[in-house]
């Protein structure tokens, strides 16, 4: 289903004329939408740039950049080529209209234009773009979930598979040590292969709306719980786990196991990308109207490119030091989805090559 089109939608109105644009602002306004406008090509350009629009009004015959090169501009670049451009203007040849959707427009209005068909055209347009940009994003899942299996659960299916038939091997039997290895590698496989699906479908049900299970729980029980299921891990590794909380304890109101899971992936993450003889600090602090709960890591660190992006589904972050590492990149999804259903943030700070901040705040 396309979404309707209304309020959310931003529309930049282009035209030189000001009475002619302060109409066409008016209309827009009037229906809902949110508006801005620019008197030339130049400062349209400048506008697109500083935030591109959902859609784009614009006039032929201006001075310096005329509509056509405006349009022809926006279309050549990346980051606006799939912005819709509508063209308003007085001139009415079919030589004119031509013109305008060679240069990339997707639709034609004759100046001076009735409200109700200036409406009409622009949320056809907007109603197309979105079921477009809906077709791009379930074509991306398609291939992320092809990429999943085929590496991300192709590979340690194969070697489940290897180590079981060696073990049913009756011709070559194995010694003690060389099958008791065979079944940690087994379980161990199948561990991550269940922890890829559980997190496909842990997205699922948050997104279809699945309940929370709200209770009151310590704040302190939940960081000494997640304490205790890492510490070892943390010490098979040789990195220093700690907890800093302070002496009130506090009782919050959450869905216990979901926030349980949320601290227990961000202290995954922090372990894995934490190197031997590194620190990992897990602590909260209670505020005003809020609880903020941090895990801090003194680990590979995110670049500024990849920090805006690590909540995306399938997103991994580029570079060595983290595509050695297994991962499908839903895990962080999950933990964002799990903390907006509880009317919370999360956000993190970090330094490539110094460790890692991750936050989450919580109403209280």
């Amino acid at each position: 289903m396309i979404p309707s089109t209304g309020p959310e939608d931003t529309i930049l109105v282009v035209d030189d004329t000001d009475v002619m644009r302060s109409v066409t602002v008016d209309m827009l306004a009037q229906a809902g939408y949110r508006v801005r406008s620019a008197s030339c090509g130049e400062e349209a350009l400048a506008e697109i740039d500083a935030w591109p629009p959902d859609l784009i009004l614009l006039d032929i015959c201006m001075p310096n950049l005329d509509g056509y090169e405006v349009c022809t501009l926006i279309k050549q670049n990346a980051r606006t080529h799939s912005i819709p451009v509508i063209f308003m203007s007085a001139l009415d040849d079919l030589e004119d209209k031509i013109k305008g959707f060679q240069a990339g427009g997707v639709d034609y209005i004759t100046k001076p234009a009735q409200s109700e068909e200036l409406i009409a055209r622009v949320e056809s347009q907007l109603a197309l773009s979105r079921q477009r940009k809906q077709i791009e994003a379930l074509s991306k899942l398609k291939d992320d979930l092809i990429g999943i299996v085929s590496h991300d659960l192709k590979n340690p299916l194969q070697v489940i598979v290897g180590y079981a038939e060696m073990l049913n091997d009756t011709e070559f039997p194995v010694d003690e040590e060389t099958r008791e290895d065979a079944l940690r590698q087994i379980q161990k496989h199948g561990k991550y292969m269940l922890s890829i699906i559980f997190d496909l479908l842990d997205i699922r049900k948050i997104e279809v709306g699945m309940p929370l299970e709200l209770v009151r729980v310590s704040l302190k029980s939940l960081l000494d719980d997640s304490y205790e299921a890492f510490h070892q891990m943390a010490e098979q590794n040789q990195i220093r786990l700690s907890i800093l909380m302070a002496d009130d304890d506090v009782m919050v109101r959450v869905d216990e196991n979901r926030i349980k899971q949320v601290i227990r992936n961000l202290l995954s993450n922090a372990l894995k990308y934490t190197k031997s003889g590194g620190d990992v600090l897990l602590s909260a602090v209670v505020e005003e109207d809020r609880f903020v709960i941090q895990v801090a890591d003194t680990g590979v660190g995110i670049s500024k490119e990849d920090l805006p992006h690590v909540f995306k589904k399938f997103y991994r972050v580029a570079g060595t030091q983290h595509m050695d590492l297994k991962g499908t990149g839903l895990g962080l999804s999950v933990v964002q989805a799990i903390v907006e259903q509880h009317g919370g943030t999360i956000w993190v700070n970090s330094i490539e090559g110094r460790g890692s901040t991750f936050c989450v705040a919580l109403p209280l």
